[in-house]
């Protein structure tokens, strides 16, 4: 018993350890319940932000295709604030207003407008910087009524301040390598843009212990560094705290639950409860 709790207080000060040195970019997949994903380039790829906004003197706006979707009632996405004048510059507009439009596809572009939605969202400020170290990502979701496409467009343009634009950042997983840009005429650009269309699902999916919410159902260790880094560091609210109830107490996760997560991974390998029934 005591050699089993001290290599559990190991791997968690060895844990604790890495995650002061610094975060790690890994964490900006699409969330649980996703049903159509494209998340976004890491910051050493070779990718675009794009201006998708009606800031500029010449508005723009990006259309993205999308397939083997559902029924969509959230999306996630990502981008930069940006604005130019004879060179980029970054900006800051927090909260910002979103215009977020689902078309039908005709012929392979955007055809019949399907549903319309303008929101005001809160920035998820990543910390992590792209374009020497200049402008930072950040994370949006939105939710709204249930739109019924198995495939279609969408479009994000921001809306608001005319001096600070959002650039849609591109995504290292394409459909077809292949989006639309309108404003001084049509541009078809040779990528895709980061979003996740999120469907109707419970948060908790399975089995327990996929803290951080990938897309990836399988516990790992990214999982126990996330927990970890809620009880002890930066206090985060936890994306599903259902899949961080591994020993199924009921309450509010502790180090308990970490301890059994460690337990899965690295000792025992014994099976994690599947989620609570609601």
């Amino acid at each position: 018993m005591k050699t089993y709790r001290a290599a559990t207080l190991m791997i968690i000060s060895i844990l604790i350890i890495f995650l002061l040195a610094g975060p790690a970019f890994g964490d900006y997949d699409c969330p649980a319940g996703t049903i159509f994903g494209q998340p976004p380039h890491y910051p050493e790829d070779q990718s675009a932000a794009q201006n998708s906004d009606d800031g500029p003197e010449e508005a723009k706006l990006i259309c993205d295709n999308f397939a083997e979707a559902t029924h969509i009632d959230g999306i996630h996405f990502w981008g930069m604030h940006a604005f130019s004048d004879y060179a980029w510059f970054p900006c800051s507009e927090d909260p910002m207003t979103f215009e977020i439009i689902f078309y039908i596809d005709s012929l392979s572009r955007p055809g019949r407008e399907v549903a319309s939605y303008t929101v005001v969202l809160d920035a998820v400020f990543t910390g992590v910087y792209y374009y020497d170290n200049t402008f930072e990502l950040m994370e949006y979701t939105a939710s709204f009524p249930t739109v019924s496409l198995t495939e279609g467009w969408v479009s994000i343009q921001g809306k608001g301040n005319p001096s600070c634009w959002f650039m849609w950042l591109s995504s290292r997983e394409s459909l077809d390598s292949m989006s639309i840009q309108y404003g001084n005429g049509t541009n078809y650009l040779p990528y895709d843009f980061a979003f996740c269309l999120i469907g109707a699902t419970s948060c908790c999916i399975g089995y327990t212990g996929n803290v951080d919410c990938s897309v990836e159902e399988d516990p790992d260790i990214s999982d126990i560094t996330r927990l970890i880094d809620y009880l002890y560091l930066s206090h985060e609210p936890l994306c599903c705290p259902e899949e961080a109830d591994v020993d199924l107490s009921g309450g509010q996760p502790d180090i308990s639950d970490i301890t059994r997560l460690i337990d899965y991974l690295y000792l025992s390998h014994n099976p994690l409860p599947g989620c609570p029934e609601k």
